[in-house]
């Protein structure tokens, strides 16, 4: 944290980080292995619905910070593994976009349990979907608005200027494009506003001083972009 404050940083700072994290990782994946094995032994394994993932990367400098600090794909790009009963599905690969916000309507879907009005989808339903790709919101100080192959980062409380990139071409974000795609920009900051909105929306009762009034105009543009029903 002194580090991400100004503070200049060792010569082996990387190094010993990244050491650490690496060995952190192999710990966890040790652990896992042990725990499959276990349930594959009790002959439990087949039957299961398993699920892998993280709740954040780390960055090491690549963006002149370390821990988990910023939007970018080093912090939200992160495993997801899902183990499927009987082998379904088994070594596929998807390119569809996901976030965490799916999990709950997928793991409910797939024991037959009611989702609907949950934010997120059903992975299972969006495998086979080509249309399946849809803008993804992340962060809270900062908005990332990822509309393949197109990202941004926002800061909407505060005087930063915003970020664009092009992931298909710079996936290690190094070329910021906010210049000269403005029309992109401002199309994903609409999106980053309406996800703000409709998360107010959504967790404050009505009658809070926070909780937004919409004009019909803003509600119809948010309606257009699938933050509301």
């Amino acid at each position: 944290q002194a580090i991400n404050a100004g503070l200049p940083p060792l010569a082996v700072e990387e190094e010993v980080l990244r050491f650490l994290y690496q060995r952190g990782v192999a710990t966890a994946d040790r652990a896992l292995g042990r725990l499959f094995a276990d349930l594959d032994e009790l002959g439990l394994l087949d039957g299961m619905l398993v699920v892998v993932t993280s709740d954040h990367g780390e960055a090491f400098f690549e963006h002149g910070q370390l821990l988990h600090t910023t939007v970018h794909e080093e912090v939200l790009r992160v495993p997801l593994f899902v183990h499927w009963p009987g082998g379904e599905r088994a070594g596929e690969r998807r390119s569809v976009p996901t976030a965490s916000i799916d999990l709950a309507p997928t793991l409910l879907a797939a024991v037959g349990l009611e989702h609907e009005g949950l934010p997120g989808r059903d992975l299972a339903a969006l495998a086979g979907d080509p249309g399946g790709r849809r803008a993804l919101v992340a962060g809270t100080l900062y908005k990332a608005v990822i509309a393949h192959p197109w990202k941004a980062i926002f800061s909407l409380d505060r005087p930063v200027e915003p970020a664009l990139y092009h992931l298909g071409r710079d996936p290690g974000e190094l070329h910021d494009l906010a210049i000269q795609h403005p029309e992109v920009l401002a199309r994903l900051r609409d999106m980053a506003i309406g996800h703000v909105v409709a998360s107010r929306e959504l967790t404050l009762p009505e009658g809070h001083p926070d909780r937004p009034t919409l004009t019909p105009e803003e509600r119809r543009r948010l309606e257009a972009l699938g933050y509301l029903q």
